[in-house]
């Protein structure tokens, strides 16, 4: 590992363009994103906390971590270890909050193609998870178009009518 010393030398400037959910405008132009990053909706940020079941800190985690390893169409399939080493988690840990998700109907687990589980790791299929986002997602803009039209309506009843309207 190096010196602290080191980030002394580091460009931390960041761009003049605000352009959000860009990675140099948020970690600036030091290199912290050259290995990769991983985008996480804001929404799912702000619901998994308060979702009835909520989610645990670590169910949150665990789902961002796996979702590190979504690099296309393909399901992600991080492995157990990988899991744990990266949460600082036991296997244990992390093979009963796959389980929590399960049961709370974030994902479907399909197991690896190996034999007894030896040699393969599993997918982690993010489908229901992401369903249950464009579900509230659409329920917030329902809720947002219906306050609107309640407003307009609030609006143009208290203008008063063309035939009341001062001369």
């Amino acid at each position: 590992m190096s010196d602290m010393s080191d980030a002394a030398d580091i460009d931390f400037t960041w761009p003049n363009d605000n352009v959000h959910g860009k990675s140099d405008v948020t970690w600036g132009n030091c290199g912290l994103c050259d290995d990769g990053f991983t985008v996480v909706s804001n929404l799912f940020l702000q619901w998994a906390g308060a979702t009835k079941p909520r989610l645990t800190s670590t169910e949150q985690l665990l789902i961002i971590h796996i979702l590190s390893f979504k690099w296309g169409e393909d399901h992600p399939y991080p492995g157990i270890k990988t899991l744990a080493d990266r949460l600082g988690l036991s296997e244990r840990a992390i093979q009963q909050n796959l389980k929590s998700l399960k049961a709370k109907g974030m994902l479907e687990i399909e197991k690896g193609p190996g034999k007894r589980g030896l040699g393969a790791t599993n997918r982690y299929d993010l489908t229901p998870l992401f369903q249950k986002l464009v579900a509230v997602r659409l329920a917030m803009e329902k809720q947002r178009r219906k306050k609107e039209a309640e407003e307009r309506k609030k609006d143009t009843s208290t203008e008063p009518a063309a035939s009341e309207a001062p001369r």
